[in-house]
């Protein structure tokens, strides 16, 4: 496994292994079932038997701590929380005083007690790099107890300062910073989000780059908002010169800072690509419903709402609008063709805390129902559901002069999508077909010769269904 510290990374060394063992599991959050939640785990270590009940305060102070920082705070509802109460033999945490920036032993001194998971200070000669050494162990209480996790947090009983993070798993001591530690950790196991006061083994990453024109950096639609520029990295960092980052105070840069705009939408973005907005659905696949002249059947759904609310819906049958801004719509037998139907419903989150998904943005999330109508009323049967369609865009740039780029990633059953652009007062200007891969992709769009000026657009497919505004110059 790969962990990094507020600084740096470091190879994670199996030292043991344990067999599984059933613990106490207490629960800190849950929101929603597991299948659709990001699941947090949190393990003790150094922590004797009599000593859990304080491990059960702090990891419910750190979460609840964590949930209050934006953009958490906004999405607490995708997540779910546990911890395993697991006794260690002795407390505390190892330290052989092997790093170059170890204290003075007076003030922290050689120990090497007896814990479950072996939670280490002085890791790849950096004192601070503190984490759980013991892998094993960790895979197989987390296996045997929350099967379902999908991030660990690992609280170190120590008053040390340290912690680590990257991967799936995140340690912080039990130090006065261990809040701040343990959301900034977060962000590198979350969000892929690199350091910004140490460029270390630098590479690309959503707040790290070796590009420095702004019409290409990869956070272009947030520059001069908030204070994101490209920045240098500070002096003493090595390759300085070399990597660049979006801001000068934000938390991946120094504890009690704010996460800036690129790293809260990057964020949102890794949310999204672990979970999505939709818990469940009616009616299910290969479910019989009856549908006459008289009775419509409701197709359903349940949202996971952000907090405030961003959510948008709305709903397509057989490529044409129809029905309601709702989570539910009522369906005639009139209103289906003979045979097969795709009824389509599009869930789009269009928070102001990303701008690279948005129309001009937009997080589109679809639910597809493929419907027979039988010969007669009644009896029609709803074959086929898919609700894995998913379409991330943006149009730019703004405004656009001969030519308008669709930036996207395709993750729905559309190999090509019709654009239409429309004046203010709904005239048809121009439209075409844009033939579509799968992944993430940039397509030009001829606009030569349209007036300069404001317009909509509408982008529609198989599972994608979008509309937004644009410029002209």
């Amino acid at each position: 496994m790969k962990r990094f510290l507020l600084l740096l990374c470091a190879g994670l060394c199996i030292t043991s292994t344990a067999n599984a063992q059933i613990f106490p599991v207490k629960t800190i959050a849950k929101t929603g079932n597991d299948t659709n939640r990001i699941n947090f785990a949190y393990l003790p270590d150094g922590f004797q038997s009599w000593r859990l009940g304080k491990f059960d305060t702090l990891t419910n102070g750190v979460y609840s701590y964590m949930m209050s920082i934006s953009p958490f705070k906004e999405y607490a509802g995708f997540f779910n929380a546990y911890s395993v109460e697991v006794p260690s033999v002795d407390s505390g945490a190892v330290h052989l005083n092997i790093a170059i920036d170890c204290p003075p032993l007076s003030l922290f001194p050689i120990a090497s007690p007896n814990t479950y998971f072996n939670s280490s200070f002085d890791n790849a000669g950096i004192h601070r790099l503190a984490y759980p050494k013991n892998s094993a162990a960790m895979s197989s209480v987390l296996l045997a107890n929350i099967p379902a996790y999908d991030l660990t947090f690992t609280l170190i009983n120590s008053n040390e300062y340290g912690g680590a993070g990257g991967g799936t798993d995140i340690s912080a001591t039990v130090n006065a910073s261990s809040k701040e530690i343990s959301v900034h950790e977060t962000g590198h196991s979350l969000g892929d989000l690199q350091d910004e006061y140490w460029s270390g083994y630098g590479w690309e990453a959503p707040n790290m780059t070796k590009e420095t024109d702004p019409t290409k950096v990869k956070w272009k639609n947030w520059i001069g908002t908030q204070n994101v520029g490209i920045y240098n990295y500070p002096s003493t960092a090595p390759a300085s010169t070399v990597w660049y980052r979006p801001h000068q105070n934000c938390k991946m840069y120094q504890l009690g800072s704010p996460f800036c705009p690129v790293c809260k939408e990057a964020l949102i973005t890794s949310i999204y690509k672990r979970v999505t907005p939709i818990d469940s659905i009616y009616p299910l696949a290969t479910s019989t419903v009856s549908i006459d002249n008289t009775t419509p059947v409701t197709f359903l759904f349940k949202p996971v709402y952000p907090n405030p609310n961003t959510l948008t819906f709305s709903w397509q049958l057989n490529g044409t609008a129809i029905g309601t801004a709702d989570t539910m719509l009522s369906l005639s037998y009139t209103q289906l063709a003979g045979g097969t139907n795709k009824l389509i419903a599009f869930v789009t989150d269009t928070t102001a805390l990303s701008r690279s998904n948005l129309p001009t943005k937009g997080y589109v999330f679809t639910i597809e129902w493929t419907v027979e109508k039988a010969t007669s009323g009644g009896g029609t049967s709803v074959t086929n559901v898919n609700t894995s369609g998913k379409f991330t865009y943006r149009m730019y740039p703004v405004p656009a002069k001969d030519i308008l780029y669709l930036e996207c990633d395709n993750n729905t059953n559309a190999s090509a999508v019709q654009y239409r652009i429309f004046s203010t007062i709904g005239t048809l200007v121009r439209q075409g077909t844009l033939m579509l891969g799968k992944g993430e992709q940039v397509i030009p769009i001829d606009i030569a010769g349209i007036a300069a000026g404001a317009y909509n657009y509408q982008l529609s497919g198989d599972g994608v269904y979008v509309n937004g505004k644009i410029l002209v110059q």
